[in-house]
């Protein structure tokens, strides 16, 4: 039986060689580092004017063929150069706690400046999705749903304010001040961020 799939808040990578990518193939695949196979092709419309500032763009499909299924959008230019976003899973069916885990893994929770477990609950929390039933966490029958990425954007932001603040530490005899602290967790923000659904960018 086909699986109706929603994916919100999706943007492209900016680009800065004024090509904009004109279509999104949403691709399906049994693991999350599986063979993914395209189920939809959609026509950007209209197409990013200025592809540095692309626009969030919202999608939803009824071709999905797996119940329990791992999902890229990828995104395709004029000229059928590509990109891939990170791999989202519907009806994982993992606990909060393994979710935490890669949360904090991705933003170096315990690396200077370390977040505390009071963030990383917060994270979780802003990386959590509507489900495929239009269900939100705090309902007891959602389904989890995810979007590490813009967790990890959040939490890259909030080291980055901490650096910003007044930070200096010393480290395997080398020294590292705010600006170099700041100008990393700023990067990392950035990369994920541009990952993210529809996460917001850093403000210095």
């Amino acid at each position: 039986m086909p699986y109706t799939r929603t994916f919100e808040g999706y943007a492209p990578p900016r680009r800065y060689d004024s090509l904009p990518f004109t279509s999104a193939l949403i691709r399906e695949s049994a693991t999350e580092t599986g063979t993914y196979a395209t189920i939809a092709t959609i026509a950007l419309s209209p197409v990013d004017a200025n592809p540095a500032a692309p626009a969030i763009r919202n999608f939803t499909t009824a071709l999905a063929v797996l119940e329990n299924g791992w999902y890229i959008i990828r995104w395709a230019d004029a000229a059928a150069s590509t990109f891939d976003s990170d791999p989202i899973n519907y009806a994982a069916g993992g606990t909060d706690a393994d979710t935490l885990a890669k949360l904090g893994r991705m933003v170096e929770s315990t690396t200077e400046p370390t977040l505390s477990s009071t963030d990383l609950d917060d994270l979780l929390d802003h990386s959590a999705r509507m489900d495929e039933d239009g269900l939100y966490r705090s309902n007891s029958a959602w389904t989890p749903t995810w979007d590490l990425n813009a967790g990890a954007a959040e939490g890259w932001a909030r080291k980055a304010s901490k650096a910003a603040s007044n930070f200096n530490f010393a480290e395997d005899g080398q020294r590292f001040d705010r600006s170099q602290v700041y100008a990393h967790c700023a990067a990392q923000q950035k990369v994920y961020a541009d990952k993210a659904m529809g996460s917001l960018p850093l403000t210095s």
